[in-house]
């Protein structure tokens, strides 16, 4: 652990913020030691080359095998040690080629100078990927650009809406739609991702079981390279309710039928806010009347809704009651207005009698097998 303070602290100190010219390799084929240096794969030009030189990377790869490090990743390492890539002029290579002699030591698990490599941030598998196989040629003149913040939405988009298929194409009936908020993508994704924008993306859920909210882990491929490794994502995952919106504008008493409300699935920016979501289906909302002027995209729900006025104070009705297999039906008179499902008072056509009885259809309503409902509160 000191051997590695040791490295870092004399690397940091001697930093200057003179730019230097660094190209990269294609290959690294005779890495010394346990550890991956910048000087081991690239070309270090200008004041301040020999400090650069001796920054750590990575650890070396197992005697006789290689791995693939992007150059986006070893900006990502750089800048992880407080060293500003944007300073100094990277070149060559996209991706470099290490490979470890057999008959060089293989990095010991725990070894003070394997611990001195640089921790990327985060998880390293989503810090920056190392691929094995054959190296994908590159031109040497190749130059290392940055995306801008635009062009990393597009590509955040892009695998956000490959994993959204994925989850879409794995929802049974009867189950929440589940949403992805947001994804954790490294510059070094972003940069590799780019350039094959164009091509669609897989997804796959690295989950045996269902996928439930919260974070989610996701392998992305493009269209071409399907036997590549994948580009590993980490995805936030919300539940995401439908909910039934106006499609005509209505006025306050009319009646929502189905040619004026549309199921939509709430935007998962307002998904929390009071009254972003109410009726889920759109059976619930059909029949209803508005209870005030409704605009067209608007919510509905049982704030500017309610059941329809199936009874009008003063209309004459059908009462029923009956049990035991014996059904009455009485014509009286309402003496106030009710909607479905409640309870108001009626009286006989000629006044002596009052009771209450549920409201069940237009003008009609009905009465316990019991008896008269006693009126209490009501009359």
């Amino acid at each position: 652990m000191r051997f590695a303070l040791v490295i870092l602290i004399t690397f940091a100190a001697s930093l200057t913020a003179t730019a230097a010219d660094i190209t990269l390799r294609e290959e690294a084929a005779a890495v010394p030691g346990v550890l991956v240096r910048l000087g081991d794969v690239a070309t270090i030009r200008g004041v301040g080359a020999e400090v650069l030189a001796e920054a750590p990377l990575m650890p070396s790869p197992a005697p006789g095998t290689s791995q693939h490090l992007s150059a986006g990743a070893v900006r990502d390492l750089l800048k992880a040690q407080g060293v500003d890539p944007g300073r100094h002029e990277f070149r060559g290579a996209y991706r470099i080629q290490v490979t470890t002699p057999l008959g060089k030591s293989a990095p010991a698990f725990g070894d003070a100078a394997t611990s001195a490599a640089p921790a990327p941030l985060g998880d390293s598998s989503m810090a920056f990927r190392v691929r094995t196989g054959a190296a994908v040629p590159m031109t040497a003149t190749d130059v290392i650009r940055q995306a801008s913040p635009r062009q990393s939405k597009t590509v955040e988009d892009a695998i956000k809406a490959a994993i959204q298929q994925t989850l879409d194409g794995r929802r049974q009936a009867g189950e929440p739609r589940l949403a992805v908020r947001s994804v954790e993508v490294t510059s070094t994704t972003v940069n590799e991702l780019l350039e094959k924008i164009g091509q669609p993306l897989t997804a796959a859920i690295a989950s045996t079981s269902g996928p439930q909210a919260g974070p989610l882990q996701c392998k992305v491929w493009p269209a071409e390279g399907l036997a590549d490794e994948p580009y590993l994502i980490l995805a936030d995952l919300v539940e995401q309710p439908m909910r039934a919106v106006a499609t005509t504008p209505l006025s306050r008493g009319a009646l929502v039928t189905a040619s004026a409300v549309r199921l939509e699935p709430t935007p998962l920016e307002e998904i929390g806010r009071s009254g972003a979501v109410g009726f889920a289906s759109l059976e619930e909302a059909i029949s209803k009347e508005t209870t005030r002027p409704i605009r067209v995209g608007e919510v509905y729900s049982d704030l500017n809704t309610a059941p329809p006025l199936m009874v009008r104070k003063n209309d004459v009705v059908k009462v029923v009651s009956g049990g035991g297999g014996v059904m009455v039906t009485m014509h009286m008179n309402a003496t106030q207005d009710g909607r479905t499902g409640d309870l108001i008072v009626v009286k006989t056509i000629d006044g002596d009698e009052r009771f209450a009885a549920r409201v069940v259809g237009p003008r009609r309503l009905s009465v316990l097998a019991g008896g008269p409902v006693q009126l209490g509160g009501l009359q």
